[in-house]
């Protein structure tokens, strides 16, 4: 792992390939270190324990199921119209008066 010093307004360069990413030192106190990232699109930022979870789902949507998994995943659901999702909406007769 790097170990770099930075004070209050300095920054460090990330190369990628989608571009340079620059990370800079706003601020900080005993207990907490206040960042801002600058990244190009491409490239995700994550909390890393957000990231986990990302991560985590990626997986999971990556895996592969058996036909007969998939009949139960889609029989444990209950299909439903897209008229029913949707509320009706009344229209009120108004008077003139």
């Amino acid at each position: 792992m790097l170990r770099l010093n930075r004070k209050r307004g300095e920054s460090i360069v990330v190369e990628t390939p989608e571009g340079l990413a620059e990370i800079v030192v706003m601020g900080f106190t005993p207990s907490q270190v206040q960042l801002g990232i600058q990244a190009p699109k491409g490239i995700g930022v994550w909390r890393q324990e957000i990231y986990e979870s990302v991560r985590e789902n990626r997986q999971a949507a990556h895996t592969p199921v058996s036909p007969e998994g998939l009949a139960e995943q889609l029989a444990g659901r209950q299909m439903r119209k897209p008229s029913d999702s949707v509320p009706a909406v009344q229209k009120e007769d108004k008077e003139d008066g």
